[in-house]
């Protein structure tokens, strides 16, 4: 089965913390009991890793849904 995978920032101000968007996809993907795995963007390389083709493939309504995918098995 393939893995779901959540993208988020690596740092958020404290006020912010439970209002960002991966906040809720994490939530439900732990009350569904289902593997994540996290891939996490720094606050400084925000803009390169949007100009990325693979971040912005994945990130396809950028400010409007949290980060998610699915990861390809690979074994």
């Amino acid at each position: 089965m393939n893995r779901p995978f959540v993208f988020a920032f690596d740092w958020v101000p404290d006020f912010a913390r439970t209002y960002v968007r991966d906040f809720r996809m994490r939530w439900a993907l732990e009350e569904a009991g289902i593997a994540y795995d996290t891939h996490l963007i720094s606050v400084m390389d925000r803009p390169a890793c949007l100009s990325d083709g693979h971040c912005r493939a994945a990130c396809r309504f950028q400010s409007r849904s949290p980060r998610s995918g699915m990861k390809e098995k690979t074994a």
